[in-house]
């Protein structure tokens, strides 16, 4: 019997102002990303294939990073003993349109990362970088729907 796996995103913002009327955000044009059905042993990687787009700002020219990780491993939803690895969900950088270093080899959910560190200047018109994610289903994974949600943090 097949899997579902299926994972949100939730944002944080961490920001120390030297002045109150500063503005910074993150967001993303996607909410949520459907990984389909998928079988015990089986990879599904470059997901989804245009990528997450990832836009952050901000106005007050210091340099920045964002990081990410995975609330939880993927709970099976009628069984939540039931889990994914975090070792067996993956992310990386396809591409940004801002000048700093984007991390674009595969990197697990096994901890909190660093996705992109931006220069002093950058992100007053806004970098977006590009996300993709990879599974690997377990041998011995019950069957169901998995969730999770993926969290991004932007400090500046």
């Amino acid at each position: 019997m097949g899997k579902k796996a299926l994972l949100f995103f939730l944002f944080t913002l961490f920001f120390f102002p030297e002045i109150a009327s500063a503005s910074f955000g993150v967001e993303t044009d996607l909410s949520s990303i459907n990984f389909g059905i998928m079988k015990p042993n089986e990879i599904k990687g470059d997901v989804p294939h245009q990528g997450v787009t990832v836009r952050c700002t901000t106005d007050q020219g210091n340099a920045w990073f964002l990081r990410i990780r995975a609330d939880s491993p993927f709970q099976n939803a009628n069984n939540p003993s039931s889990v994914i690895p975090n070792e067996n969900f993956l992310w990386y950088g396809l591409n940004t349109t801002g000048s700093g270093a984007l991390v674009t080899g595969e990197r697990d959910f096994s901890t909190e990362r660093i996705v992109y560190q931006a220069p002093q200047g950058e992100g007053a018109e806004g970098v977006d970088i590009k996300l993709r994610f990879k599974l690997n289903i377990p041998r011995n994974a019950q069957s169901g729907d998995y969730i999770t949600t993926v969290i991004l943090t932007f400090i500046e």
